[in-house]
């Protein structure tokens, strides 16, 4: 029999490039790579967690000790292989397996000394950066000495459990690494209810400033102690992980959003909506829940998830707990109805963005095309002589001209930048005569006709003076928030001074950028804004505000508020109805003289729009799609909209609907 003859292939080798893992932990800095070390010792259960430098000034070590669960042997493997953790999936936090290894980037070399509680003797390692590389891309295996206790200078006396981090600093790096940079920065990266148990050299670091915090202790018959840190941070830094609310303060801790999810649904309903509110952070600490760790989470689930007087009992604390947090944060805790005209609002402003105006809501629809409408922008303005202002119209008709009147105008050039006078460039000269704070008016006029005009106001300043931008905002709510920015800051301001009058109408939120500033209103009324140099009196602006009352419970239901949003070319009226036999989601009442005002019924009592409930973002998402694919099917079925030929269409059409919001 012949042999098979060798089959010309290519072959090359497999591996790992360590670049890769060389970026991966260069991606953090040398305070958050701390932070992981410090997470990783309130995750193992330690009260408190103490540092030492060798130097404040000139540190060349330093010396992170815990008296946590230390490092049991699953631990040592994870921390060998990248990408594993020690943690269960279900504790939902640590899973990546990576977030010691971070400060390998930043230090020489780092030692790690660990006990546990079954055992009498120590167990420690020392690696570098190159040295883990080199042991995680080879699967080389790794010798964990052991050693006996009192070896280590800072072994914490007496302690059942431990683990110290010593890590050998580089020179060029000790700058990060001292005494007053840990103490004044290390809070940015921790959660502030880590930051009173972190000791550097016997010295507490800086908490965090602006934070309005709510300490709650109480102890129940069912859940025994309960010990809840609440805050809500002034400046909230998007995608953190230290913002966010938890579920227990020792050990490994439960995000509270994933933990209220295996909560039956209509326990959920009962959760306060102010737990969905992004800006309230911190944890809960339930004595009862304490069976979480230590590999109990059996138990756990058995003991809480199944027993429903217990839920019950942890729901009618959270409805406690939120009356002191909305009094001391002065929100109220509002009913979902408050919420959805809430979030109509911002869907309002999104549809009216994207596809143009829509009429009054409080206007009754009838089967007469409404009016198409345009707008002028800027419509309020300050000019400086010899500088050019262009003045445009927003959401006009292709084919529109119009006519722009300037004859209020002291002596000005005016520049058409399109052949139909959808926008000019207007000018004051040098040598005209204008009177100060007196406002000037501009009228456009849309294809002759009277009946379609705008005005814009301008007033004629010698300089450019600070402003603020918006100048005017109505129709907000409590506990909504504005940004506001300054323009044409002169270049000497090196600060500003922002104030609020009446001073109890609102507050401003921490910002590191002096041209935004973000404000919280906190009642209904009228307000004035104020941004002034501390050192030129001379340079201010303001701004006023109005804050409506909220809207009341029933209101949105029974219909005194008719929100509205234009679809394309439709008007969709939403209002809502329960019907609890038939869990329709949404059907639309068409006008049969014009079918580009329809009405959508949305059905409160459908498990979806229940689910949508808990969050702003679900809830808007949620209605949004119903009524887009509401109308589309509409057009599909009646053959309106001869694109729409087949399923695919109104998928397609679907999708680029939802895509301009």
């Amino acid at each position: 029999m012949a042999k098979p003859q060798k089959s010309n292939c290519l072959r090359v080798k497999a591996g790992v490039s360590d670049i890769v893992f060389r970026r991966r932990v260069a991606q953090n800095s040398e305070l958050s790579a701390i932070r992981e070390i410090l997470d990783n010792a309130m995750d193992a259960g330690t009260a408190e967690v103490i540092c030492f430098l060798d130097n404040p000034e000139k540190p060349t070590r330093f010396t992170v000790v815990d008296t946590g669960t230390g490092m049991a042997p699953d631990a040592f493997e994870a921390f060998f292989n990248y990408g594993m953790s020690s943690w269960k999936r279900t504790k939902t936090k640590g899973r990546n397996g990576e977030g010691a290894i971070f400060i390998l980037h930043h230090v020489k070399s780092v030692r790690y000394i660990t006990k546990t509680a079954d055992i009498d003797f120590a167990r420690t390692f020392r690696l570098d950066l190159d040295s883990w590389l080199n042991l995680v891309t080879t699967n080389a295996e790794v010798e964990i000495q052991e050693i006996p206790l009192g070896t280590h200078q800072y072994e914490p006396e007496g302690a059942e459990s431990f683990t110290i981090v010593e890590m050998e600093l580089y020179k060029a790096k000790a700058n990060a690494f001292t005494l007053s940079n840990l103490i004044e920065n290390l809070a940015e990266y921790l959660a502030p209810q880590y930051v009173d148990r972190v000791f550097i050299n016997g010295e507490k670091i800086q908490p965090i400033e602006g934070l309005i915090r709510v300490n709650h202790t109480k102890e129940d018959r069912v859940l025994g102690e309960i010990v809840a840190t609440i805050y809500r941070p002034k400046m909230r830094r998007t995608k953190s992980t230290r913002f966010k609310l938890s579920i227990g303060a020792f050990g490994p801790i439960v995000d509270f959003h994933n933990f209220v999810s295996r909560f039956p649904k209509d326990l959920q309903q009962d959760i306060p909506s102010l737990y969905s509110d992004p800006d309230v952070c911190g944890n809960i600490d339930v004595a009862r829940f304490n069976d979480w760790r230590d590999g109990a989470s059996n138990e756990f689930l058995s003991d809480l998830f199944n027993e429903r007087a217990l839920l019950e009992q942890f729901v009618r604390y959270l409805k406690s707990l939120a009356k002191v947090i909305s009094k001391e944060f002065g929100y109220s805790d509002s009913s979902m109805a408050d919420r959805e005209v809430k979030n109509l609002e911002v869907l309002r402003a999104q549809s009216i963005a994207a596809f143009g105006e829509i009429p009054n809501p409080q206007t009754e629809t009838t089967g007469r095309r409404m009016p198409h409408t345009f707008n002028v922008s800027p419509y309020s303005s300050f000019m400086v002589p010899g500088e050019g202002q262009i003045f445009e119209v927003a959401k006009c008709r292709r084919n529109d001209v119009f006519h722009w009147d300037t004859s209020h105008l002291p002596k000005h050039s005016i520049k058409p930048l399109d052949p139909k006078n959808q926008s000019v460039e207007i000018t004051i000269l040098q040598d005209a005569k204008y009177e100060l704070k007196e406002q000037y008016r501009i009228i456009v006029t849309r294809n002759d006709q009277e009946a379609e005009i705008k005005i814009a106001y301008v007033e004629i300043q010698p300089v450019k003076r600070m402003r603020l931008q918006p100048r005017f905002s109505n129709d907000h709510l409590p506990n909504d928030l504005l940004v506001i920015q300054v323009k044409d800051m002169p270049g000497a301001t090196l600060k500003l001074e922002w104030s609020v009058e009446p001073a109890d109408a609102g507050t401003f939120m921490r910002s590191k950028n002096i041209m935004t500033q973000t404000f919280v209103f906190n009642r209904p009324g009228m307000c004035t804004v104020t941004a002034k140099d501390p050192n030129n009196q001379a340079i201010v602006a303001q701004g006023k505000y109005h804050c409506r009352d909220s809207v009341k419970v029933g209101e949105y239901e029974s219909g005194v508020i008719v929100p509205q949003i234009r679809l394309v070319n439709t008007i969709m009226t939403i209002r809502t109805y329960r019907d609890d036999q038939l869990p329709k989601q949404a059907y639309l009442l068409g006008n049969e003289s014009d079918g580009n005002h329809v009405v959508c019924r949305i059905n409160t009592a459908h498990p979806a729009y229940k689910d949508a409930s808990r969050t702003d973002s679900a809830w808007r998402t949620y209605v949004l799609t119903l009524l887009v694919q509401q109308d589309v099917f509409r057009r599909f079925s009646s053959g309106s909209d001869q694109r729409l030929r087949s399923i695919n269409d109104v998928a397609d059409e679907i999708g680029e609907i939802l895509s301009k919001f």
